[in-house]
Order: C-alpha cells, then sequence, then structure tokens
C-alpha cells in the first residue's frame, strides 16, 4: 500500500519542524501543500522522472486522501523535497 497525499504532506510537515503542531494546520495550509506537491510531481514528471503520481487536473480538485501509487522507494525523496517546497 502506498502514501496517500495527506501522508506525505504530514511527513513533510513534520521534516520542518512542525509535527507537533500537526492539529494546527489549517485546511488552506494542508490545501496549499498538496497543490505544491502536485505540481512539484508535474514538474518531475516534465523533466523524465516517473513515479506514477496521479497529478490532481486542477488545483481546487487536488484531494489529500487519494491513494499515490507511487513506489515506497520514491517516499524519501518525494517527502523531503516537499519539504523544502513547503518550507
Amino acid at each position: 500500500m502506498s502514501y496517500t497525499k495527506r501522508q506525505f504532506v504530514h511527513q513533510a510537515f513534520a521534516e520542518i519542524g512542525m509535527a507537533s503542531y500537526d492539529f494546527d494546520l489549517s485546511t488552506e495550509n494542508l490545501q496549499r501543500a498538496v497543490v505544491r506537491l502536485d505540481a512539484m510531481m508535474d514538474d518531475w514528471s516534465g523533466k523524465g522522472i516517473v513515479s506514477g503520481y496521479p497529478t490532481s487536473s486542477s488545483p481546487e480538485l487536488a484531494d489529500l486522501d487519494t491513494e499515490t501509487e507511487v513506489p515506497n522507494y520514491c517516499n524519501l525523496a518525494i517527502t523531503l523535497n516537499l519539504a523544502v517546497q513547503i518550507a
């Protein structure tokens, strides 16, 4: 079973020291992070990095609970790069 987009977002916030503030993250913060995640993965795809990640067709449709289907060996790279993006 692969990570959901929510799991990547929460892991990225933990990387930048916001793990203890998980419940203080607003819906807007989470939504912005998942949109950033989708944009980052679109960028990677455009550069030829194929992960199988399902991006949303528009920012309004970005769903945090979507299963990503990416291989486990991609998890750390996605998490750390997203942390840099949202920091």
